[in-house]
């Protein structure tokens, strides 16, 4: 039987005896539940209607699917694991039907409020796209392939070197240990002096300071599957207009400048802040701010315009993994525009088509050199990717793949 997904839409050949069962849509990569119900709602209106064999309506063939999923973010107070809503969080069936919860990854929280006493800043807050809210997305899923070669690349040439090295590692053990311990010594004083020198000139996001940011960020960190949300910081960056992600012994920080904010806030909508947001902590929990891999990687890393090529790649993946939580390609797309203007009066008039259209200008050879030195790939480049990347997440119909032969969950 063909049947459509009840979020992309897309239409599922799905084998009959799959009734009852749970299983992954390939279109989406979201899971959901083949009920009996699919299937009479199928096949109902044909043996009701014989007359109707030539309805173009796809509701009379396929009949209506679930609405999307009701989003209850919540709040607590502190820092502590991320969890989720109290009672988890459902989607329920049309006409009364059986309502199915996920498991949660997570307890529940104590201390709970409704989104909107927390959302003071202008415009509503869009949904997420819909997916299954008790399950993270899986992140090798919607890392770049570029990124995944590269990655590939530099563990066989680091291991290569280290391995190269090891007789002497062993040979001088008595006096590495020492060292080692020192390194890791001064590095966790230098985290510790960085905190005190950050918390004493900026502002640290929490559910008593900016809450409506805190609280997207739980949510948006919670679909990324991590466990633990980073301290966010909003700088004064005197007219700069940047975001970090950074790893240090014994904390993780995202740095939001002040300009920034402003200018995705400067259009009257959340969305662009939830993508830059999102962005940022895709780089944590794709690992691309870890010590230990970092430090393993390092060898390749300066092999010429390797370094730089990898960045470009991890890059893209925090742009895809954005756009696959907050579901919002115009948002993802034009909060890479606002980078490239920086003036809050023109974000809200810029022409996308036109400014993609400038990579028609740039000289080939030139402009490969140019990104050839560079850790980010262009805005325009970036704005394309997120566009052939949206495009080739949707085709017309898909065999149905169970969940059994799906991706393992991300642990």
């Amino acid at each position: 039987m063909i049947t459509p997904c009840p979020y992309c839409k897309k239409n599922l050949k799905i084998d009959e005896r799959m009734a009852g069962q749970q299983g992954e849509c390939p279109a989406c990569h979201r899971s959901f539940k083949i009920s009996t119900r699919t299937t009479e709602a199928t096949n109902a209106p044909a043996a009701a209607k014989p007359d109707d064999s030539h309805s173009t309506d796809p509701a009379s063939s396929y009949g209506t699917p679930p609405p999307l999923p009701v989003r209850q973010p919540t709040r607590t107070a502190g820092m502590g694991p991320l969890a989720s809503p109290p009672g988890g969080r459902g989607v329920a069936a049309v006409g009364g039907g059986p309502t199915h919860t996920p498991m949660m990854r997570t307890p529940p929280l104590a201390d709970t409020q409704p989104r909107a006493d927390l959302d003071p800043l202008p415009g509503p807050r869009a949904d997420a796209a819909p997916r299954d809210p008790g399950a993270p997305i899986s992140i090798w899923h919607y890392r770049h392939q570029k990124e995944k070669f590269r990655f590939l690349l530099a563990t066989v040439v680091s291991g290569l070197a280290w391995l190269a090295v090891t007789p002497v590692l062993l040979l001088t053990a008595l006096w590495l240990i020492p060292i080692v311990l020192g390194v890791l010594l001064i590095g966790w004083a230098m985290t510790q002096f960085y905190r005190a020198s950050v918390m004493g000139s900026s502002v640290r996001v929490s559910s008593e300071q900016h809450p409506e940011i805190y609280t997207a960020a739980r949510d948006i960190a919670s679909a990324l599957g991590m466990q633990r949300l980073p301290e966010i910081f909003v700088v004064s960056s005197n007219g700069q207009i940047n975001a970090l992600a950074l790893r240090l012994l014994g904390g993780r920080f995202i740095f939001l400048s002040s300009d920034l904010i402003d200018l995705m806030l400067s259009t009257g909508r959340r969305d662009e802040l939830d993508v830059v947001l999102a962005h940022e902590l895709a780089h944590h929990a794709a690992g691309h701010v870890a010590i230990i891999k970092n430090l393993f990687l390092k060898p390749a890393m300066l092999l010429p315009f390797f370094g730089s090529a990898y960045g470009r790649a991890k890059e893209l993946t925090a742009d895809r993994l954005a756009l696959a939580v907050t579901g919002k390609l115009d948002a993802a797309q034009r909060a890479l525009a606002a980078l490239a203007s920086g003036s809050r009066m023109l974000v809200g008039k810029l022409n996308l088509q036109a400014l993609v259209a400038q990579e028609e200008d740039i000289p080939e050879i030139l402009g490969f050199l140019n990104q050839m030195y560079a850790y980010h790939p262009r805005l325009t480049q970036r704005i394309v990717e997120l566009e052939r990347f949206m495009a080739r997440q949707t085709a017309p119909a898909h065999d149905f793949v169970p969940q059994s032969a799906s991706l393992p969950a991300r642990r």
